[in-house]
């Protein structure tokens, strides 16, 4: 079972520094990874929505953030995170969904 050509491409969206936190959280006992997802809605009648994600280790930001145009992409990222790394697939599973 080998990762898909799309979830490569989704993770290749993560800085290093983003990759080194999520590393570290799979081998850490206590998660100390956050996810900040900031909805940013545009527009006259704000119909464009598009999805600011962050991440924090021990409250630190990991790295750059990273912009979604929709719900369905930012979906399609956390899936790609979910194959890869087991601690933040029960992390993705608490979001609070925005918006």
């Amino acid at each position: 079972m080998g990762i898909k050509a799309k979830e490569v491409y989704m993770l290749e969206m993560l800085s290093p520094e983003t990759k080194r936190a999520l590393i570290r959280n799979e081998n850490m006992k206590q998660s100390g990874l956050t996810i900040n997802i900031e909805s940013i809605k545009s527009g006259l009648y704000r119909v464009i929505e598009m999805f600011l994600v962050t991440f924090y280790l021990f409250g630190a930001k990991a790295g750059t953030s990273i912009a979604f145009r929709d719900r369905e992409a930012m979906d399609d990222f956390f899936k790609s995170l979910q194959g890869q790394y087991s601690k933040t697939a029960y992390l993705t599973s608490t979001i609070e969904r925005c918006g």
